[in-house]
């Protein structure tokens, strides 16, 4: 089946300054490699609760891979950040699936409860969180050991769980209670239960980490939090039967799919305002969002599909096949691009980093060139911002590698598993010379006669 045309595996290389902006419109730097990052194609996985199944989707090529084979009716699914393993809630059998996504086979199994259904991972690595609604307990697991730690008490029916980006704080979604549960991780401590609606279905938080968002399948709402203060915001109407709910990377819009009206329904979070909804397949359940912010996809549980929904056109592609009754979707995360090698001394400077340019690697190979986007000078050097030239001489510049992505040194998470995960691989320093006197300003504007009579 063809998929997109546009390749998500592009890497780009920003420069920001550190010493004074390098001053040439193009400056060869040392000819050192770029140690390409080995980063993999995005994948969904996806639950399939009937079959016992956990199923990979190509989200460059939107084709199906094998299943794994899971215990009896698996239905949460998250991913650690370095993509490299799933675990797979299997609410029937009381137990949590390892699933390592790099063999694609099954490796463990983690006994947890008598119902374990929502799971997140915090954004460290280091821990998941099983959320059991016949327990009415949200259990850690050390992902290290595979030990199960103490039941933390929560209201009744947790059905979801999500965490913030720093950690901090989880949270359950309690269908029967109608309240949301915070907990403090670092002291395993349950919060005062926050009071959300009818039967809370599904949470996610903003990649800053200051809302989150609850969503009531029987009001039909999608209902703010505020992190720092826990307090509830005005309840925001989506589509009829409303599910679940994925956050973009860049945080501006959540998409909300309404089970009973068969659609995504985007809600833009500066505004806390619903977009015009879009035609998502038969009874929309879970809903993930691939790290570029391009594609959604929806778990179709009556039809055994989940289908794919390009967000800048709002047009859904073909439905695939991926079991019976799908559950729990998670997308392998986006990594750090891996920088330019060369010089990590730092020069000192007064003011911030600036960026000035782009780095690129000529199409047949050759030194890595920088590319000034506009005029810079600096006052310290003696020259003044409207001077057009710049002294020659020799700069450091922090070379910031940034993926198709967007995935640079900078974390994305949205309260299950991490969307692109940044680190320090992504920067270093060069040294470059610098042998021009002038940068070209650009030429005058003809004025152009106007007509007034």
């Amino acid at each position: 089946m063809p998929g997109p045309s546009r390749s998500r595996s592009r890497r780009v290389l920003s420069v920001g300054l550190v010493g004074l902006a390098a001053t040439s419109p193009l400056l060869a730097a040392p000819a050192d490699p770029v140690a390409a990052a080995t980063t993999p194609v995005p994948t969904a996985y996806v639950a399939a609760e009937r079959d016992g199944t956990l199923t990979p989707v190509d989200l460059t090529t939107l084709t199906v891979g094998e299943p794994v084979g899971t215990s009896a009716f698996p239905n949460g699914v998250a991913v650690t950040p370095d993509g490299s393993t799933a675990y797979v809630t299997a609410r029937a059998a009381g137990r949590v699936n390892v699933v390592d996504l790099v063999t694609n086979q099954p490796v463990d199994t983690i006994d947890v409860g008598r119902q374990p259904v929502g799971i997140a991972i915090t954004p460290d690595g280091t821990t998941a969180l099983v959320s059991d609604i016949a327990d009415d307990t949200l259990t850690p697991i050390d992902l290290a050991t595979g030990a199960v730690g103490t039941p933390l008490p929560t209201d009744r029916y947790p059905i979801a769980t999500a965490v913030t980006p720093d950690g901090a704080v989880a949270y359950t979604a309690n269908l029967v209670a109608g309240t949301v549960t915070p907990f403090d991780l670092a002291d395993a401590t349950p919060g005062p239960s926050i009071a959300v609606g009818s039967g809370p279905t599904d949470l996610a938080v903003t990649p800053d980490g200051a809302t989150l968002l609850v969503v009531d399948g029987t009001d039909d709402t999608v209902t703010p939090i505020d992190v720092a203060t826990g307090v509830a915001g005005d309840a925001v109407p989506v589509g009829a039967g409303a599910s679940d709910v994925a956050i973009s990377p860049d945080g501006d819009v959540a998409l909300v799919s309404g089970r009973d009206a068969g659609t995504l329904t985007p809600l833009e979070l500066t505004t806390m305002t619903t977009a015009p909804a879009i035609p998502a397949g038969p009874t929309p359940g879970e809903v993930a969002i691939d790290p570029a912010g391009e594609l959604a996809l929806v778990s179709n549980r009556s039809a055994g599909t989940v289908t794919p929904v390009d967000l800048s056109t709002g047009r859904r592609r073909p439905a695939l096949a991926v079991g019976d009754t799908p559950a729990g979707i998670a997308i392998t995360p986006d990594r750090a691009p891996v920088a330019p090698g060369g010089d990590r001394g730092r020069a000192e400077r007064r003011g911030p980093p600036r960026r000035v340019g782009l780095v690129r690697r000529p199409r047949h190979g050759g030194p890595l060139r920088v590319g000034l986007r506009r005029r810079h000078a600096d006052a310290d050097h003696g020259v003044g911002a409207d001077d057009p030239r710049l002294p020659s001489g020799t700069y450091t510049v922090t070379l910031r590698a940034v993926s198709s992505a967007s995935t640079s040194t900078a974390r994305v998470f949205t309260g299950r598993t991490m969307s692109r995960n940044g680190g320090p691989s992504a920067e270093t320093t060069r040294t470059l010379r610098v042998d021009v006197g002038a940068v070209p300003t650009a030429p005058p504007r003809v004025a152009t006669p106007r007509f007034t009579g």
